[in-house]
Formats: structure tokens, sequence, C-alpha cells
């Protein structure tokens, strides 16, 4: 079995009123436009598809990037199962939060989420995918491939992973 490439993106930055994400403010538009002209202009998109979260900014980031690569979306569940009626702002604490709580929280086990992950990564086809998610999701990836890059995710960053065969290990390099 061959390696594949996947392109792990943070969404756009947000644009927040009173503690509400709401999409993507103008900076986040201008930060998936960036993204897009990136990936553009490094990645051939002849078997690419782009995968988003069930989350309005991760949609919003997928759209302004599969536009630019003039290429499919498509909706995924790559997002930590019960956490839609969670309600934090700080990232960097709700990492920690779900990952130490989650039986308490009454969300997904991070250890049943991540092989939940690899199982999506695996079935995909030969080819790029374009994976856009939010932070906890990310670092919590990040982290299993090895990554030391995992603690400084900011909106719009990019990281290209050759997943190697049927295994949990990758090379990654960021990109944005």
């Amino acid at each position: 079995m061959m390696s594949k490439i996947i392109y792990l993106i943070r969404h756009a930055e947000p644009l927040v009123h009173n503690n509400a994400k709401l999409g993507l403010s103008l900076t986040g538009i201008t930060q998936a436009a960036i993204v897009g002209r990136t990936l553009a202009s490094n990645i051939q998109t002849k078997d690419c598809k782009v995968y988003f979260a069930t989350v309005k900014r991760c949609e919003q980031t997928a759209d302004i990037i599969a536009g630019m690569l003039d290429i499919k979306k498509d909706l995924a569940n790559i997002r930590f199962k019960g956490v839609e009626h969670l309600k934090m702002t700080n990232v960097k604490s709700k990492y920690s939060t779900y990952i130490q709580n989650y039986q308490r929280l009454g969300i997904e086990n991070p250890k049943v989420y991540l092989e939940r992950m690899f199982d999506f990564f695996r079935s995909r086809p030969e080819g790029t995918s374009i994976v856009i998610s939010n932070y906890v999701n990310m670092r919590l990836l990040l982290q299993e491939l090895g990554s030391d890059d995992y603690s400084r995710i900011s909106h719009a960053d990019c990281f290209e992973i050759l997943l190697h065969d049927n295994t949990k290990k990758g090379t990654i390099r960021k990109i944005t």
C-alpha cells in the first residue's frame, strides 16, 4: 500500500460576538484564501477532495479552499462526538478539559476518536485529502502522529502529513 497525503488545516479565524462564533471574520476569509492559494501552487488536484467538520467556520473555510482549487468538498464526521452541547471559549483549556474529563462530560473517548480518525484517513481513496477541523482535534492528531509543533496551532495553520501505509506513523511538515 502507498502512503497518503493529508493536509490537516485548522479553520480560519472566526467572527466572535458575545462569546458566540458566527462563522469567519474578514481576517478569516483572507486566511482561508491564502491557504487555498498556497495549496493550489503545491498540490495536484486531480484526485483531491476537501473534508470538513460539522462546524460553520470549518465549512466556510472549506468553501473558500475548495473553490480556489476547483475541487469538491464533503462533510465528514471528524469531530469529537458529544461536544456540541459544551460551551467553552478558551481553546487551550478546552483541550485539557476534553482530554482529562471526557467521561464526566459525556463526550467521546480520545483514544476512540483517534482510531476513528485513522480509520477515516485509511479509508480515503488514493490521492490528496484536505481535512479542515478545529484546534482540539488537530492538536490530538498531531500529538498522536509525533509532532512537537502541536501546542502553537493558529487559525488557518496547515500541516502536510504523509501517512505511511496502515500505521499511525507519518511525516509532518507545517505549510502555513
